[in-house]
Order: C-alpha cells, then structure tokens, then sequence
C-alpha cells in the first residue's frame, strides 16, 4: 500500500485524538462523586495540547504548530460536548 494512500491531515488527526481525550474527560467527570468543573477539565485539556506542541520542538523533524494546537482545542471542546450531548443519564448509586 502506498504512503500517499495512508497519508491523512496532520490537523485531521490532532481533532480525532483530543476528540478522545475530551470524550475521556468528560466520562470520567461523571464517574467520580465530586465532579471538577467543567472549566478546570477543559482547561488542563488544552494546557496538555500545548505541552504537546513544545515537546514537538524537541523532536527531530517535528514542529510545534498553532494550527495543530487549533487543532487540538477543537477536537478536546467537541469530543467534550459531543459526550454530554450523547451520553446516557448516570445511574444512581447505591
């Protein structure tokens, strides 16, 4: 298979993976008996977006990138809200 047929948008895939991680957050918000605000979840989610922008400026051929870390804040604040737009209602504890 050739690479041009493997080959997807860096901006692409930043979205779809903080997708995941906004998703996972917002999960685990509604999991644990007192929730963090909404605010501080979204926030420590882009403050790893940025984390990982700077680490790429010490990998060999990699580059940090504003459009990468739009990328990324995008993906975290859908993949966020998506969760709570389709998640169930949580079960009551016992």
């Amino acid at each position: 298979m050739s690479r041009a047929l493997l080959a997807i948008d860096d901006q692409v895939v930043h979205f779809a993976l903080y997708f995941v991680l906004g998703s996972a957050l917002a999960h685990a918000r509604g999991r644990t008996p007192s929730p963090i605000p909404h605010w501080i979840l979204l926030l420590a989610g882009l403050l790893y977006g940025v984390t990982d922008e700077l680490h790429q400026g010490l990998v060999p051929g990699r580059t940090p990138s504003l459009a990468d870390l739009t990328a990324d804040a995008t993906g975290l604040a859908v993949g966020y809200l998506a969760y709570h737009a389709l998640a169930l209602p949580p079960r009551p504890r016992n």
